[in-house]
């Protein structure tokens, strides 16, 4: 790689973070209910890539492409960390309830709706794919493994568009629950995919104890990455507390308790758990007892220092995703999958929230949340999170309809994020009227 072509490639991502920012505040100071600083930077991004694709810019788009490892290793775990670590721990815990049966109990549901959905979509015989190597279109089917793998990330949601809409000091248990699934979700999601891609991945056979063979795992992986996030935010509240020369360069402290978590995500990812779900126990943990070992001075710039960077990375992915769009342009697409996933991402997420509270409450629960607050839930939760999408990059090319899948899941992310995202704010409208009435 050309110095020359990094350096076009720097200038590009640091011109679409400043307008991440413009538009944000822009938006912000004319209080629009339309639009979204990472709808519109999404959209920018697919624009750059299209023309770069347009223009030969082959190279360009290489360097471009959309990386998992980087994106899992380096990009996601701030974002989560700092989830964790700002976390408004009082309402967070009031409605743990709730957001325990959006993060867990509605993305399992949304899981089977969408896989059920799918499966009847396939039986169809609708769809539908070009070939880039006959340049044909051709019929093609799912098997009962793909459509699984490719429903477990698809319930994979992005709260992002909603958190910053929704305002905490005027809606702090709305605020809560968005905040609370989405973070859960990821999770969840995560570790959905990885137990499927184990148990129902390439070379597996479906039985009638696969399904509970994937719940078997699920628990597991949650159970392990739990305990390993446990252990090393207490870890790190012990020798903070024990060692007390490690507390006197407000540089040093930050730098300590980031370390703490990032080792609790990487020794996660190598006994193969959930990094995400340790990290972000791990977070919440040092905020409760590790933070109160620090100095004041980094006490307060921990707290803005994690802030700023997971706002910059936010920043960077959503740009990335519009940019690399057309890096996958030599893969089979099929705009019928498209259309049919679009449809079931909807129908399954309103199922799956709206339906997963009334099934409790028929069970004598009270969730105490509002029909309409339900209904923003549900509408905010249908944008696809960059995770989703990282997530199909890491099937491999066993998987025979990998191609159409990451196509498919790429254009569902892009798609959700610049649509939903953009009028996730007027349905707030709708719902609830101006903001502070």
């Amino acid at each position: 790689m050309s110095a020359s072509l990094f350096s076009s490639g720097a200038i590009v991502i640091m011109i679409m973070l400043f307008l991440y920012m413009l538009f944000g505040a822009l938006l912000e100071k004319w209080h629009s209910f339309v639009g979204h600083e990472a709808s519109i930077l999404c959209l920018i991004g697919c624009c750059v890539s299209y023309i770069s694709f347009l223009m030969g810019y082959e190279d360009f788009n290489s360097i471009m492409t959309f990386d998992a490892n980087f994106f899992f290793y380096f990009i996601l775990p701030p974002i989560i960390f700092a989830a964790g670590y700002n976390m408004k721990r009082k309402e967070f815990f009031k409605n743990f309830t709730n957001i325990i049966i959006f993060g867990v109990g509605s993305t399992l549901l949304q899981f089977v709706v969408f896989t059920a959905f799918t499966y009847i979509l396939i039986e169809m015989d609708v769809c539908y794919k070009y070939s880039k190597e006959t340049g044909v279109y051709e019929p093609f089917t799912l098997s009962f493994m793909e459509i699984m793998l490719m429903c477990s990330l698809l319930v994979c949601t992005d709260a992002v568009a909603a958190i910053s809409i929704v305002k905490y000091d005027q809606q702090p248990k709305l605020f809560s629950l968005i905040f609370g699934e989405g973070i859960t979700n990821d999770a969840v999601c995560i570790i959905l995919f990885n137990t499927v891609y184990e148990y129902a991945g390439p070379g597996s056979q479906f039985t009638g104890t696969t399904p509970f063979k994937v719940l078997g795992g699920f628990l597991l992986l949650s159970f392990c990455s739990i305990v390993i996030g446990l252990f090393f935010g207490v870890l790190s509240a012990f020798v903070l507390k024990t060692f007390r020369f490690l507390t006197v360069n407000p540089v040093i402290e930050v730098n300590m308790v980031f370390v703490f978590g990032y080792l609790a995500y990487s020794v996660t990812e190598l006994f193969h758990y959930s990094g995400i779900v340790a990290l972000l126990v791990a977070g919440v943990v040092m905020s409760k007892y590790t933070w109160y070992n620090l100095s004041p001075q980094a006490k307060t710039v921990t707290s803005i220092a994690f802030q700023v960077i997971a706002y910059a990375v936010e920043a960077f992915v959503f740009g990335y995703l519009g940019v690399t769009f057309f890096s996958f342009i030599h893969m089979d697409w099929s705009w019928q999958l498209f259309v049919g996933m679009l449809i079931i991402c909807c129908v399954g997420r309103f199922i799956g929230t709206i339906g997963i509270i009334f099934l409790t409450e028929l069970f004598g629960y009270k969730s105490g949340i509002a029909f309409r607050d339900l209904v923003f839930i549900s509408y905010a939760g249908i944008i696809r999170g960059a995770v989703a999408f990282g997530l199909v990059l890491r099937i491999d090319n066993s998987v025979k309809h990998r191609s159409v899948i990451v196509t498919t899941s790429l254009t569902l992310v892009c798609f959700t994020t610049i649509f939903f995202g953009s009028t996730v704010a007027t349905v707030q409208r709708c719902l609830f009227g101006k903001p502070g009435s």
